[in-house]
């Protein structure tokens, strides 16, 4: 009897065992996660001038808010000045739901584009309101009153993006995360008047803003890798 020495097939399921990623044509193993890369990723240099806008929009309104607080009279120059600051940091806002719209951020669902189209509303309104409460500072003015309660609603609505952000985990590293903790500005300003008194209001304010959007946006003009963008 004769026999023939045949080396063993090379195992194609082992490195993609470990890594949690899926070979083609073979099934996907338990807790395998398949990879669903951008078809059109953005680069990073417009993640960057997105994060610029955002870092700078947050600055600004942080700082004002250090300086001539939140509770300014309507019409006069700090009122004016705290006004234009705040559309400042909410044009940095819609930066920042530009990257998330591009990187499909918050899934690729037609639920999650609504939703981003709601917010991107929202906040349009917002800075309608920002903008009108900068040169007409009047709450008489109609259209002045109606878009004030925008403010706080596009506010709730990044509160919700940046739990998505975290729930779909499209976004790596610190900014799969902080996002949710970085956009929770109401509930951490008004935990902060709650346990501190009305007067700690500017303060916290203008620390979660700095702590937490304009820190995203550094994160992003740094790292803009981790959100999936090409070089």
């Amino acid at each position: 009897m004769s026999t023939t020495d045949r080396p063993a097939p090379a195992r194609t399921d082992v490195g993609s065992a470990r890594t949690g990623t899926v070979q083609p044509g073979l099934p996907a193993p338990r807790g395998a996660r398949r990879a669903e890369p951008l078809a059109d990723p953005p680069t990073a240099s417009w993640v960057r001038r997105r994060a610029a806008v955002l870092v700078a929009g947050g600055l600004a309104w942080s700082l004002t808010t250090y300086v001539v607080g939140l509770n300014t009279p309507a019409g006069e120059l700090p009122g004016r000045i705290a006004d234009l600051s705040s559309l400042c940091f909410q044009a940095g806002v819609m930066a920042l739901l530009a990257v998330v719209h591009r990187t499909r951020a918050l899934g690729t669902g037609r639920l999650a584009r609504g939703f981003l189209r709601v917010e991107a509303v929202l906040l349009g309104i917002a800075m309608v309101n920002s903008l009108l409460a900068a040169t007409v500072a009047d709450m008489g003015n109609p259209v002045q009153f109606w878009t004030d309660p925008f403010w706080p609603l596009s506010m709730l609505g990044m509160l919700v993006c940046g739990i998505r952000i975290a729930v779909a985990g499209r976004w790596r590293g610190v900014l799969r995360f902080y996002p949710a903790v970085a956009e929770a500005y109401f509930p951490l300003v008004m935990g902060s008047i709650l346990l501190f008194g009305a007067e700690a209001a500017d303060i916290a304010s203008g620390t979660v803003v700095l702590l937490g959007y304009t820190a995203v946006g550094a994160v992003l003009a740094a790292r803009p890798d981790l959100v999936g963008a090409r070089d």
